[in-house]
């Protein structure tokens, strides 16, 4: 016959206070720090930190290549607090990407975009791309501000990148930052490549290093 322990508080040893707690529902109230050294299962793992990547000092580039691990279906790139060590305003934000498993990103004709953008100094307006860029350029509306008061941000969301069917593959971003109009500008549009099996994704700025800026990939199931 199984044992069944009934409790409805745990204290660690010399504690002034409940490590966990359980109530009357089932409910569970941990206010303590929790480590695991094993990995989480259950329904509540659709969404799975991957990776990421802290930029304290100077940075050329921030990549995530061939961490899309075959088990999820889309992956997200948040990006936040992401500064330049600009000194005049001539920064904007490119993404690249590397196919087939190469550490090599793209340089040639096989990008392209359209990107919708709003500022506070006018109305909608529409940045049209082709597909015959070097690059993905997420900040098409302007340079960013040199004083950068406000740290750029952005989300982009890459559904099945390995994938090789459709002539290609097609991610859609978000991005806010402060230009040196000075505006404060909001993009979000299309990232389109024309070919498949997208491994890796870069981003850097057009001129100088990133200087701060913490960078994570998810896995979405």
């Amino acid at each position: 016959m199984a044992s069944i322990l009934k409790v409805d508080k745990i204290r660690g040893t010399g504690l002034d206070s409940d490590t966990m707690s359980f109530d009357g529902s089932g409910n569970i109230t941990i206010p303590k720090n929790i480590t695991f050294s094993g990995t989480v299962a259950g329904d509540n793992n659709t969404m799975v930190l991957l990776n990421t990547s802290t930029v304290s000092e100077a940075t050329t580039e921030v990549a995530f290549t061939n961490l899309f691990d075959d088990a999820y279906a889309t992956f997200i790139i948040r990006g936040t607090n992401i500064l330049s060590n600009a000194g005049s305003d001539q920064d904007d934000f490119y993404a690249y990407k590397a196919r087939g498993g190469s550490s090599t990103y793209d340089t040639d004709a096989t990008y392209g975009t359209k990107i919708n953008t709003t500022s506070n100094a006018n109305s909608n307006y529409t940045v049209n791309g082709g597909f015959s860029e070097t690059k993905w350029e997420m900040t098409p509306s302007g340079h960013l501000d040199a004083t950068e008061a406000v740290p750029l941000q952005f989300e982009m969301t890459l559904p099945d990148p390995k994938g090789t069917g459709g002539g290609g593959r097609a991610f859609n971003y978000f991005l806010t930052y402060y230009s040196y109009h000075p505006y404060y500008i909001t993009s979000h549009g299309t990232l389109w490549s024309t070919n498949s099996n997208v491994t890796g994704i870069k981003f850097k700025f057009s001129t100088n290093s990133i200087l701060t800026g913490t960078f994570k990939l998810y896995g979405i199931k």
